[in-house]
């Protein structure tokens, strides 16, 4: 019931987003369209408090702009990568031999700002090109998929009352912006997101219950334009 319950919410929020994109692109002079490529990591029952190097994994994605104005634009996207957790690397929790992998499906929609405005085409059309810090905080959904592996003796601990693989997300993400051609861009960004649960992992009343669960994405995209310049509004 719990996957069947996880597949539906997918299909779902798949069908919105396609939605989505097919009323904005009726207006392409201001949509950006971007390909993700990055890192994730977790803080959890699972991991220290530092970001451990050795649990770093790779993510990928996709980022679709609507530009309302130079220094403001709605921001939808779609992240996956897989987060794990490892007791083997922390020095406290080595003798439990814990472990967790958890595949991460995340939808969020919400505004960026831009500190310095986009300003890609000066007098006359000419590209100018430029660079700008940007901050983004947004809201959506994040469906974790998370298999516990433990020891026998502890196999009966599993899984908790009131486990669950989907949750809201505020992802807070921080980023800068390179306008390296006429109609592409880069950017570079890490983003930390708060799912307002201890269950991420799998594991609460038998870990560090006294805290949520975190995860985080860190990487690069590379966007193309649709239509006309964004700042020729």
């Amino acid at each position: 019931m719990k996957q069947s319950h996880g597949f539906h919410l997918l299909c779902s929020l798949t069908l919105t987003f396609t939605c989505v994109f097919s009323l904005l692109l009726q207006a392409q002079d201001r949509i950006e369209l971007a390909a993700f490529f990055g890192m994730t990591n977790y803080q959890g029952d699972l991991a220290e408090d530092h970001v451990e190097l050795e649990e770093t994994k790779i993510a990928v994605g996709g980022v679709l702009r609507y530009h309302l104005s130079p220094r403001w634009s709605i921001r939808m996207h779609y992240f996956s990568g897989t987060i794990t957790g490892d007791d083997e690397n922390s020095i406290e929790l080595a003798w439990r031999k814990w472990k967790v992998d958890i595949d991460v499906k995340e939808w969020v929609i919400g505004p960026e700002f831009y500190i310095l405005p986009v300003q890609r085409f000066g007098i006359g059309g000419r590209f100018e090109g430029g660079i700008s810090p940007f901050v983004s905080v947004g809201m959506g959904l994040t469906h974790a998929d998370a298999t516990l592996t433990v020891p026998p003796q502890d196999q009966d601990l599993f899984p908790e009352p009131g486990d669950k693989d989907n949750f809201f997300v505020t992802p807070i993400i921080l980023g800068v912006r390179f306008d390296i051609a006429e109609y592409s861009a880069f950017m570079l960004e890490l983003g930390w997101r708060n799912v307002f649960s201890d269950y991420l992992d799998g594991v609460s009343k038998n870990g560090g219950f006294e805290k949520n669960d975190w995860y985080s994405f860190a990487g690069g995209s590379f966007s193309i334009f649709f239509g006309k310049p964004i700042n020729a509004y």
